[in-house]
């Protein structure tokens, strides 16, 4: 299968709005991050920390361990488990924010947590089917494979570029984000147990990548689950069953959730018209789509269009999850 497919969709994750950082915190700090549409990465650098998400426990960050959260909301990060929260605006403020969304420390404390990421808001967090496939909280050890060959490297980059502050930093930074936000998916993805459903898997799965490559190459057609299992060479039965199993979803609502993406992406970027939209993405109806659109993404269609990124990622729950479950 298909690199091909897979490329396109990784390239068509593009982060929009950034703040990078690398701060040194103090010996006891604790930052509260609550925006409903800011997502993050971190690394962790030095000593360990606290992750807490709404609900759940303490989760300990240790050296060289990294973390997404494609859905921030809110989190709070902690030297101790009883340590003050501030602001993530304020931490950033502490931190020396620069005039191009760049905080940056001077020196560094032995033993001290550093800080190291991006803040970032991107269109596709809701509607992009990896990233809206990722769980709400992505941890990476440091010793997971890859972890110290591609992204560690590209931390330290981003690191020296956050301090340096030479011209054109921004442009270095934004491309530097894309590629660790990358990297890390793959990371994170190679890392789950193989009989885990992951959405990406039905591309990387031999049986099962022929019909999926169809699918993405033509949305707008009518897939029958009989031209699908054929493609892959199974029976009907054993086709859904291996699709589901592998994926996380049926082939139906596969298909239905890759449609919904090629029309987000259309209505952010193109000026065609809801009719040729729908035609693009296989309905025979503006109405059908419509309908459709709103059903899947929580949405109506033209709102989404007039909305802004982030107004969007605030105004939408995004559409049914498929998470993994370990």
């Amino acid at each position: 299968m298909t690199t091909d497919v897979l490329a396109d969709i990784f390239q068509s994750i593009q982060i929009s709005t950034l703040t990078h950082f690398v701060m040194e915190m103090p010996e006891r700090w604790g930052v509260a991050v609550a925006s409903r549409h800011r997502a993050l990465f971190i690394l962790v650098s030095g000593a360990p920390c606290l992750l807490r998400r709404p609900g759940g426990t303490d989760l300990v960050l240790n050296d060289g361990d990294m973390v997404i959260l494609p859905r921030a909301g809110e989190s709070h990060w902690r030297s101790h488990a009883d340590a003050e929260l501030v602001t993530f605006e304020e931490a950033v403020r502490r931190a020396q924010l620069s005039g191009q969304h760049i905080a940056h420390v001077n020196s560094r404390r032995a033993g001290a947590t550093v800080l190291t990421g991006a803040a970032f808001w991107t269109e596709d967090v809701i509607v992009h089917p990896v990233l809206a496939a990722l769980p709400d909280t992505v941890h990476l050890k440091r010793d997971l494979p890859g972890m110290q060959r591609w992204i560690a490297p590209s931390l330290a980059l981003m690191q020296d570029e956050i301090q340096a502050h030479q011209a054109g930093s921004s442009a270095v930074l934004r491309h530097l984000s894309n590629m660790l936000l990358v990297q890390a998916i793959r990371v994170f993805i190679a890392s789950w147990p193989a009989d885990a459903p992951v959405w990406l898997r039905g591309m990387a799965d031999a049986r099962l990548a022929p019909a999926v490559e169809l699918m993405h190459a033509s949305p707008e057609r009518e897939w029958t689950l009989d031209v699908l299992a054929k493609e892959a060479g199974l029976s009907r039965t054993a086709f859904a069953v291996r699709f589901k199993s592998v994926t996380g979803e049926s082939p139906v609502q596969y298909l239905t959730r890759w449609r919904m993406y090629v029309a987000a992406r259309e209505l952010r970027h193109s000026t065609r018209s809801m009719e040729a939209i729908s035609e693009l993405v296989g309905y025979e109806s503006a109405a059908a789509f419509q309908k459709a659109f709103k059903r899947v993404m929580r949405i109506a269609p033209g709102e989404y269009r007039r909305l802004s990124p982030a107004a969007r990622a605030a105004s939408s729950s995004g559409p049914p999850p498929a998470r993994p479950a370990r």
